[in-house]
């Protein structure tokens, strides 16, 4: 047997070396690839907004009055970590349970509203008012006053009084149930009472 290794052996012990780096190689890449859809197909972690969802899908444990009673022969902090937490979710259901309720309330209103009749008061540009009508009645509040049939003038304690005043005393003169001297004498009552009511109005 020759003490030397023929250029073949070396050929082999090569080949073979490097057959043997490729399937561990491989083996390696096998592995990591295992790996990677493993993690792919594994589901994400839950959020902190996730994880507190589910939190409040659960009802809050109920508190008993003895525990409340209890509250100052509580002897650790985590216990008493534990009932403020318990007692901070009763609040916010409670809270939730308000805002809901005056919700409730307020779309029922706008519903009613929305059914309610309109004022039928037409304006100058030929549109009607479109404002909720009194109940039982026409008009809204503001333009029945300029409708009223009598000559009863408001009193006078701002601009919206005041233009109460001039719209009924127009209405008159427009259907003739008074005459223009009559008119003009009211018309002279009206100046002298704003302006006796805004001066006092200016000086309070």
């Amino acid at each position: 047997m020759s003490d030397y290794f023929e250029e073949s052996d070396l050929d082999n012990e090569f080949e073979g070396t490097e057959e043997s780096a490729q399937v561990e190689d491989y083996s390696q890449r096998n592995v990591l690839r295992e790996s990677m859809i493993k993690l792919l197909l594994s589901p994400a972690p839950k959020s902190l907004e996730q994880l507190q969802y589910e939190d409040d899908l659960e009802p809050p444990r109920e508190i008993q009055p003895d525990e409340i009673a209890a509250i100052p022969q509580i002897g650790t902090k985590a216990a008493t970590d534990d009932l403020i937490d318990d007692l901070d979710k009763n609040i916010e259901l409670e809270e939730a349970r308000i805002q809901a309720t005056l919700r409730a309330q307020k779309l029922e209103f706008l519903k009613s509203a929305e059914r309610a009749k309109r004022c039928e008061h037409i304006k100058s540009d030929g549109e009607t008012c479109g404002s909720a009508a009194m109940r039982g009645q026409q008009y809204c509040y503001h333009h029945a006053q300029a409708h009223a049939s009598d000559l009863e003038l408001p009193l006078i304690e701002d601009h919206r009084s005041l233009q109460i005043a001039y719209a009924r005393l127009a209405r008159q003169v427009s259907t003739n149930r008074i005459d223009a001297n009559q008119a003009k004498l009211l018309i002279q009552i009206l100046q002298k009472a704003s302006a006796i009511a805004f001066t006092n109005s200016t000086a309070s």
